[in-house]
């Protein structure tokens, strides 16, 4: 029979979070035993690597040699320690790290490892990371051999007696601090801003580490409320244009991008407690991100009903084979135009016998293929090829296409017009066109057993990758009048779509009311005497 014993029944023999088994608990009382584990001991506290016995989500991290990696996981999930260790056994000595380790050492033996480390400030994130640093790092490493010589807070630098350094700098500093000289690793520990100085510390950040062909790491809880680049760059590249390895575990190989997503349930090392604790008190719509991992949006999404997922699983997206040319050439067609300087987005679609809008197919177009000439000759390439004429009867656009070029003087719209696209002027209301997709989303009809069913009024194919993916992370941004709004970045298509609907609007049902009686004059309503009340003049006050 196998026992465990825990440190508290070996007089500090084991060290903190160790369990040993063992067949004889006599064995516990042999001073040879003993003697043995005090050395094992000793050694673990010259050498906190030995202790580190990385869970199944952390393996599969350390083991990926590409050039983005991503730890996406919940609270206590292990992300910060998997990413910690990974640079500490590219920092140390070759011959201090473990050997159950060595084989995630990926720069040669005297490497002089320059890393920096990125936080949201100098606060409790950046402590933390700290906190892990010194728990895990052997002391003999650090330069003078202790964390006080290593270290010094007004510089935010961690030297190690091997010439290697751990650098730290903030999102809050401006993307002109992040330059200097290169690195071999960049570390994101937490979800850097959805902004522009966001986005220019990051372009920074790819800067630092080119001249060593280095390699970028990300080890953070997505609950920033916000979909944006981030999001882009790291969940869009890996979940769609990637493959799945195992169960949340994705790879990008022409990207060099690994993306790892773990649950605080999966790290071990967390007992039923202690995971309890440590979700206790969380918000209900960020609960799935800090346990999970997973990308949320907790200011709220616009269109929140919208299944991203194929048919049969969702309602909304339907397999591309779904829609052949006879249905599609018996539509009557709507294609809409939302011209852009970064992005032209452009839907083909139309509205069934059902009254349904179906969108069969889309075009995103950059540069010189989104100049109006250039446009229409795609358009009429991806027309012909569903067997339809060259263009739609007119085309529905962004009703700013009044406005002038600032380039050449030349309304955008007569653009358009001059490159041989009929258009007419959408209707810009932006809360009234994204209430208008909403009803088309979510309408329902009777099930013919006193119920409702689903029967949404607007189908999409999954060909139309481009307006999925702007629907499914499309988000509120309320006005500073508290009025409604949304985030104007990454949604020409979405815009498109709310153009198409508002020219096409859902009819509204209202119950019928009872007619009340009318007066024709020369004539008189029916007598109807109504019953007197018996009594005195006065009443009850006779």
């Amino acid at each position: 029979m196998v026992e465990h014993v825990r440190e508290d029944g070996l007089g500090g023999a084991v060290p903190p979070g160790f369990e040993l088994e063992v067949d004889d608990p006599a064995l516990l009382k042999d001073p040879e035993v003993l003697d043995l584990l005090a050395k094992a001991n000793e050694s673990i506290e010259e050498n906190p690597l030995h202790r580190y016995v990385p869970h199944t989500r952390q393996r599969i991290f350390h083991e990926h040699r590409v050039k983005t990696k991503a730890f996406v996981g919940g609270n206590r999930s292990g992300k910060s320690t998997a990413t910690v260790i990974d640079c500490l056994i590219q920092a140390i000595d070759e011959e201090m790290i473990p050997e159950h380790l060595r084989g995630y050492r990926i720069w040669p033996k005297g490497t002089k490892f320059k890393c920096r480390f990125i936080t949201p400030d100098y606060g409790k994130p950046y402590q933390s990371l700290l906190e892990t640093i010194q728990l895990w790092v052997p002391p003999s490493q650090l330069k003078g051999g202790s964390w006080e010589t290593a270290y010094k807070d007004k510089d935010h630098v961690v030297r190690f007696a091997n010439g290697s350094v751990f650098d730290f700098m903030t999102t809050e500093q401006p993307p002109s601090k992040h330059g200097g000289s290169a690195r071999h690793r960049i570390v994101w520990d937490e979800e850097p801003p959805d902004t522009e100085d966001g986005e220019r510390i990051y372009t920074q950040a790819r800067m630092r580490i080119a001249d060593y062909h280095g390699d970028m790491l990300w080890g953070f809880t997505p609950i920033s409320e916000k979909l944006g680049w981030v999001f882009d760059e790291i969940h869009e590249q890996a979940v769609e244009d990637g493959e799945e390895l195992s169960e949340r575990v994705w790879l990008n190989e022409s990207e060099g991008l690994l993306l790892v997503q773990a649950t605080i349930y999966e790290n071990p090392h967390l007992s039923e407690e202690g995971r309890e604790d440590a979700i206790a008190g969380i918000r209900g719509d960020q609960r799935s991100a800090v346990t999970e991992g997973a990308f949320t949006n907790a200011k709220g999404l616009v269109w929140e009903a919208f299944e991203a997922t194929p048919a049969p699983e969702g309602i909304h997206v339907v397999p591309e084979e779904w829609l052949d040319k006879e249905l599609v050439q018996g539509l009557e067609h709507l294609d809409t135009i939302d011209p852009g300087q970064v992005q032209t987005a452009i839907l083909f679609g139309g509205v069934d016998k059902h009254g349904r809008v179906v969108i069969y197919d889309e075009l995103a177009l950059s540069g010189r293929s989104a100049v109006p000439e250039q446009a229409a000759e795609s358009i009429a390439s991806l027309r012909e090829g569903w067997g339809l004429s060259e263009v739609c009867k007119y085309s529905i656009i962004d009703p700013a296409a009044r406005s002038r070029d600032l380039a050449s003087g030349e309304k955008i719209g007569e653009a358009w017009i001059a490159a041989g696209i009929p258009i007419t002027y959408g209707k810009h209301d932006v809360e009234a066109g994204c209430m208008e997709v909403e009803r088309r989303l979510i309408h329902h009809v009777d099930d013919g057993e006193g119920g409702k069913k689903p029967y949404p009024l607007i189908v999409i194919s999954s060909r139309c990758k481009n307006l999925i993916r702007q629907m499914r992370k499309y988000r509120k941004k309320p006005k500073e009048d508290g009025s409604f709004g949304v985030v104007k970045k990454d949604d020409h298509a979405c815009d498109a779509l709310r153009y198409l609907c508002m020219e096409r609007r859902v009819p509204v049902r209202r119950k019928r009311r009872r007619r009340g009686q009318s007066w024709t004059p020369g004539t008189a309503p029916p007598f109807k005497p109504s019953p007197r009340r018996q009594g005195t003049v006065m009443g009850k006050y006779t």
